[in-house]
């Protein structure tokens, strides 16, 4: 879990040897770790926002021509042809 340190503060991410994560830097961390130091507000999650792929947006190849609609089209009757 990735958090962005508020102050800096004593922690260990295996259990066995203590490290000094400084105020303001980012750290990936263990998820327990990364929780204790959110819980106690020495940290703030950090967010990754993934932006997928998006294809490119091309004008046609040739141009659209645009047709007049005619006012006057025949309305469809209903029933029997």
């Amino acid at each position: 879990m990735t958090v962005k340190m508020l102050r800096t503060s004593k922690g260990s991410p295996d259990g066995a040897q203590v490290e000094t994560y400084h105020e303001g830097q980012v750290y990936d961390l263990p998820p327990s770790l990364a929780r204790v130091f959110v819980t106690e507000k020495w940290a703030a999650a950090e967010v990754k926002v993934v932006v997928p792929d998006t294809p490119e947006i091309r004008p046609p190849a040739e141009p659209i021509e645009s047709k007049p609609v005619d006012a006057k089209t025949p309305k469809r009757k209903r029933g029997k042809p």
